[in-house]
């Protein structure tokens, strides 16, 4: 498949196994200079300074996939905020960072493309309180996100896949 995108710098954060891994070697074999990121390559963005020093250490990205996501074992629906806030930060944090640096590059550039992985459990009300609402909130604002910064030829999606099973999984 010809995307277009040879020579394009894609961000591919969340990409040591499963949808993110397989996004990553599509992205390679569409011609695309990919960086990727993940908490078991020893790069971790939970830190406030994690998405800043990533982004420092590449050229700009101009394609950014954002796989990243869990519950952090926080499954009770009777969580702390301060739990809450944990995987809200794993789940739509991280990615705001990365998009507040590099959609002001993207939108001087006149391109750039963002996807964010959300999930099914939004629809369906299914999965642990915490993380469900984590990507309901992302979903949310995608839609925003996705309408203020199309002028400038920055596209920002959101896809929802289903149960995807993937080697150790």
């Amino acid at each position: 498949m010809n995307l277009g995108i040879e020579g394009r710098v894609a961000l591919v954060v969340g990409a040591s196994r499963g949808i993110g891994l397989e996004i990553a070697r599509e992205l390679r074999a569409e011609g695309c200079h990919v960086k990727t990121a993940s908490r078991t390559e020893g790069f971790d963005l939970m830190p406030e300074d994690g998405p800043a020093q990533l982004i420092e250490a590449m050229p700009p990205p101009e394609i950014i996939v954002h796989v990243l996501g869990g519950s952090q074992g926080i499954t009770d629906t009777l969580a702390n905020s301060s739990d809450y806030s944990k995987v809200w930060r794993l789940n739509i944090g991280i990615a705001l960072e990365i998009n507040n640096l590099c959609i002001p590059m993207m939108q001087r550039n006149k391109w750039g493309r963002i996807i964010h992985l959300t999930s099914n459990a939004t629809r369906i009300g299914t999965g642990y309180a915490p993380y469900t609402s984590a990507k309901g909130a992302l979903e949310g604002y995608v839609k925003v996100a996705a309408r203020e910064f199309s002028k400038d030829g920055v596209v920002i999606t959101a896809v929802a896949p289903g149960i995807v099973h993937t080697p150790g999984r």
